[in-house]
Protein backbone atom coordinates (compact mmCIF):
# COMPACT_ATOMS: atom_id res chain seq x y z
CA UNK A 1 0.00 0.00 0.00
CA UNK A 2 1.21 3.50 -0.82
CA UNK A 3 -0.03 6.64 0.88
CA UNK A 4 0.63 9.89 -0.95
CA UNK A 5 -0.24 13.47 -0.12
CA UNK A 6 -0.15 15.74 -3.10
CA UNK A 7 -1.32 19.00 -4.54
CA UNK A 8 -2.16 18.52 -8.19
CA UNK A 9 -2.26 22.20 -9.18
CA UNK A 10 -2.26 25.67 -7.71
CA UNK A 11 -4.06 25.94 -4.37
CA UNK A 12 -6.89 28.08 -5.79
CA UNK A 13 -7.78 25.96 -8.82
CA UNK A 14 -6.47 22.46 -8.31
CA UNK A 15 -6.94 19.73 -5.78
CA UNK A 16 -5.16 18.24 -2.83
CA UNK A 17 -5.37 14.54 -2.12
CA UNK A 18 -4.38 11.72 0.14
CA UNK A 19 -4.37 8.57 -1.95
CA UNK A 20 -4.15 4.92 -0.97
CA UNK A 21 -2.69 2.88 -3.82
CA UNK A 22 -2.58 -0.84 -4.49
CA UNK A 23 -0.28 -0.41 -7.48
CA UNK A 24 1.64 2.09 -9.59
CA UNK A 25 -0.39 2.23 -12.80
CA UNK A 26 -3.94 2.67 -14.02
CA UNK A 27 -6.80 2.73 -11.54
CA UNK A 28 -4.62 1.00 -8.93
CA UNK A 29 -3.01 4.39 -8.21
CA UNK A 30 -6.37 5.80 -7.10
CA UNK A 31 -8.02 2.79 -5.42
CA UNK A 32 -8.79 4.81 -2.28
CA UNK A 33 -8.48 8.40 -1.30
CA UNK A 34 -9.65 11.70 0.05
CA UNK A 35 -9.64 14.65 -2.37
CA UNK A 36 -10.26 18.36 -1.82
CA UNK A 37 -11.25 20.39 -4.89
CA UNK A 38 -10.18 24.01 -4.35
CA UNK A 39 -12.27 25.50 -7.18
CA UNK A 40 -15.60 24.45 -5.62
CA UNK A 41 -14.38 23.88 -2.04
CA UNK A 42 -15.75 20.32 -2.16
CA UNK A 43 -14.38 17.12 -0.60
CA UNK A 44 -14.61 13.66 -2.16
CA UNK A 45 -14.02 10.16 -0.80
CA UNK A 46 -12.98 7.28 -3.06
CA UNK A 47 -13.08 3.50 -2.48
CA UNK A 48 -12.40 0.65 -4.93
CA UNK A 49 -11.34 3.22 -7.51
CA UNK A 50 -14.66 5.09 -7.60
CA UNK A 51 -15.96 8.26 -5.99
CA UNK A 52 -18.41 7.16 -3.28
CA UNK A 53 -19.17 10.21 -1.15
CA UNK A 54 -18.99 13.98 -1.44
CA UNK A 55 -19.33 16.92 0.90
CA UNK A 56 -20.03 20.18 -0.91
CA UNK A 57 -19.18 23.72 0.20
CA UNK A 58 -22.66 24.11 1.79
CA UNK A 59 -22.14 21.01 3.95
CA UNK A 60 -24.45 18.80 1.88
CA UNK A 61 -23.41 15.13 1.91
CA UNK A 62 -23.87 12.90 -1.12
CA UNK A 63 -23.56 9.13 -0.86
CA UNK A 64 -23.50 7.56 -4.31
CA UNK A 65 -23.86 11.12 -5.60
CA UNK A 66 -21.08 13.66 -6.15
CA UNK A 67 -23.43 16.67 -6.45
CA UNK A 68 -25.76 16.56 -3.41
CA UNK A 69 -28.74 18.94 -3.37
CA UNK A 70 -29.79 18.50 0.28
CA UNK A 71 -28.13 17.86 3.65
CA UNK A 72 -28.12 14.09 3.02
CA UNK A 73 -28.56 12.94 -0.57
CA UNK A 74 -28.38 9.16 -0.99
CA UNK A 75 -28.52 7.77 -4.51
CA UNK A 76 -28.39 4.15 -5.67
CA UNK A 77 -28.73 3.47 -9.39
CA UNK A 78 -29.26 -0.24 -8.78
CA UNK A 79 -32.43 -2.06 -7.82
CA UNK A 80 -32.68 -2.56 -4.06
CA UNK A 81 -32.85 -6.30 -3.37
CA UNK A 82 -31.52 -6.44 0.17
CA UNK A 83 -33.68 -6.20 3.27
CA UNK A 84 -32.24 -2.86 4.40
CA UNK A 85 -32.72 -0.76 1.27
CA UNK A 86 -30.87 2.56 1.14
CA UNK A 87 -30.90 3.56 4.79
CA UNK A 88 -30.83 1.64 8.05
CA UNK A 89 -31.31 3.49 11.34
CA UNK A 90 -30.76 1.11 14.21
CA UNK A 91 -31.11 1.60 17.95
CA UNK A 92 -28.90 -0.84 19.79
CA UNK A 93 -29.65 0.54 23.24
CA UNK A 94 -30.63 -2.05 25.83
CA UNK A 95 -31.68 0.49 28.46
CA UNK A 96 -35.16 1.69 29.33
CA UNK A 97 -36.64 5.14 29.41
Amino acid sequence: MTIACLGDQAATGGKGAIRFADGTSGNERYIGGIEYQHAGNDMFFRTSGSLRMAIDNAGNVGIGNTDPVTKLHVQNPNKIDDVYGLLLVENTSTGTG
